[in-house]
């Protein structure tokens, strides 16, 4: 399982420098890769996952896209290939510009990966930076909840590969996307 990961990790590094770095004009959603599938998205996947902590969401749409995501450190929903501002109840604005979201699924294995390329973020006028967060790991069965480690470029702690120590995420399926208000993904 180690080498599987650590080979879709770089596959999914190489497919953020080739698609990663296109305006928002060319995609406003993230891409997908499925592979194995004959190039379809599992239904059980589409819609909303939540980390159980840490404020981590993905949404997946029918063709494998990501169409939005959160992170820990904004409410914020925040859309792929988008720069997004958020007001805070204090009237600061937070701002942050994702690159693509990319999506991987191995169906023989089940096996899940999603990356967040967030190129800039400003948060309270005073925090800001930029990185890459990745997220691989295994579907259940009966496809309610992905059990991941997650792979952060910003981290200090790197392992003898060079990659980040994964730190384990547990994401549930939530039946009602933050999507569209009204919108509902079966």
């Amino acid at each position: 399982m180690r080498k599987s990961s650590t080979l879709l990790i770089c596959g999914l590094c190489v497919l953020l420098q080739l698609g990663g770095c296109r305006s928002s004009a060319d995609n406003s959603r993230g891409s997908g890769v499925i592979n194995g599938s004959r190039g379809r998205f599992p239904a059980f996947l589409v819609g909303r996952w939540d980390s159980e902590k840490g404020g981590w969401k993905v949404v997946f749409e029918a063709d494998g896209t990501i169409s939005s995501v959160g992170i820990p450190i904004t409410p914020g929903k925040l859309i792929p290939n988008q720069t997004t501002v958020v007001e805070m109840d204090n009237g600061i604005k937070d701002t942050f510009k994702l690159r693509d979201c990319i999506a991987s699924y191995r169906p023989q294995t089940r096996e899940l990966a999603v990356s967040i390329d967030v190129e800039y973020f400003r948060v309270a006028n005073s925090f800001e930076g930029g990185g890459n967060d990745v997220f691989v790991g295994t579907v259940s069965a009966d496809g309610l909840t992905w059990e991941a480690n997650w792979y952060s470029r910003k981290s200090a702690a790197v392992d003898a590969n060079g990659l980040d120590k994964p730190v384990p995420v547990v994401f549930e399926k939530v039946e009602c996307p933050f999507v569209s208000e009204g919108a509902e993904v079966k």
